[in-house]
């Protein structure tokens, strides 16, 4: 199984961060995954992974997941969609900065909502 890594430009208004998406070639899927941010240690946990596993369900595309206590987000591509145009490499990875932004800045505002201070 081969990865390797892209930087994610990405700019949020009280928070700048620079994630990198990896890559990691499954044979027949590609799958794209970016860090989100660090596990919550808080008394408000249990709203809050409410709230991921509600929010995940309504995702298109992507999905939140929790790996050696970060969660991140995940993209699977067939990988013949890629292969066959080089343009659809592209396309995948701008689908998925999109997400990136749109579910990172969810985030944000929903920890601030319930107060959670976040570790990245």
């Amino acid at each position: 199984m081969e990865s390797f890594q892209v930087p994610l430009d990405k700019r949020m208004p009280s928070l700048t961060c620079h994630p990198s998406v990896t890559i990691i070639d499954r044979g027949n899927w590609f799958s794209f995954a970016a860090d989100l941010i660090g596990d919550v240690y808080d008394s408000q946990r249990e709203e809050f992974y409410s709230y991921i596993l509600e929010f995940n369900g309504r995702l298109n595309g992507v999905h939140i997941a929790l790996e050696d206590g970060r969660f991140i987000l995940v993209r699977d591509d067939y990988s013949e969609d890629i292969t066959l145009n080089k343009g659809n490499l592209y396309r995948s990875l701008n689908v998925f900065h999109q997400a990136h932004e749109r579910v990172y800045g969810e985030i944000l505002k929903m920890a601030d909502s319930l107060n959670i201070s976040l570790h990245r």
